[in-house]
């Protein structure tokens, strides 16, 4: 969908469900999910395809087993979490977007999902406050205000709110996790800066086509070059 189909999708799924609508409720994943009734990417997919992130989850569920643990950073919806939780002993899940950690809380009781341990906050390097994009029409963007301001941030006119930023290191103390997985929209810079205690390098090799848009996803938000050394990777 270009910008302008998505906006008037967005605003006529609001306009038929009234002013109190403020999610709908699809049968994905394994469960009920209730997503943002303006989302029409994840949504969408979601309405439609009645499934998101399978493959990943496939995938992580080897490393896991009944007495794992795991840590998502931007878990959204619960759409990762949620599915991992009934999969092994206990999941944390962190989400910094106001609105869908409302909709993340709710999805893990309609899941019966009670080994899911539920944090709002934006992983970062420092503890404080930061402004933060709540997207309308694609809310697993939303994200810190980059420092870069390019158009495809704010063509749905997102709402700028201020959250709470905490680094993981003194949230969640001496924790292991055999799984982490973090999905924060260019910011994970900032969240393995406050994840020292343990550091473990990792390559990204330059070309592999997910590193390198992820990368530039990155520069974009944080607004960093060069990159690999601040993230201890190389590139």
């Amino acid at each position: 969908y270009g910008d302008q189909r998505r906006r008037l999708l967005s605003w006529l799924t609001r306009r038929v469900l009234g002013p109190h609508g403020a999610g709908i409720l699809v049968e994905a994943n394994g469960g009920y999910f209730a997503i943002d009734s303006a989302d029409v990417e994840i949504g969408l997919r979601l309405r439609f395809a009645g499934g998101f992130a399978l493959e990943e989850i496939s995938r992580l569920t080897p490393f896991l087993g009944q007495e794992g643990r795991a840590l998502v950073v931007g878990a959204h919806i619960g759409l990762l979490a949620i599915p991992l939780a009934h999969k092994c002993s206990q999941v944390v899940a962190i989400e910094a977007n106001p609105r869908t950690f409302h909709l993340l809380t709710l999805n893990a009781r309609l899941n019966g999902a009670s080994n899911l341990r539920l944090h709002q906050f934006a992983a970062n390097d420092r503890q404080g406050e930061m402004d933060f994009l709540l997207s309308t029409e694609n809310s697993g963007g939303s994200k810190r205000v980059p420092k870069v301001r390019q158009s495809m941030y704010y063509y749905d006119e997102p709402e700028i709110c201020t959250v709470r930023a905490a680094v993981l290191d003194e949230e969640l103390g001496d924790e292991d996790f055999d799984v982490i997985v973090m999905d924060i929209e260019g910011s994970e810079y900032f969240a393995l800066g406050g994840m020292q205690r343990d550091p473990k390098p990792f390559d990204l090799p330059g070309d592999d086509p997910f590193a390198s848009c992820a990368l530039a996803r990155v520069r974009r938000v944080a607004s960093l070059a060069p990159l690999g050394r601040g993230l201890g990777c190389t590139a």
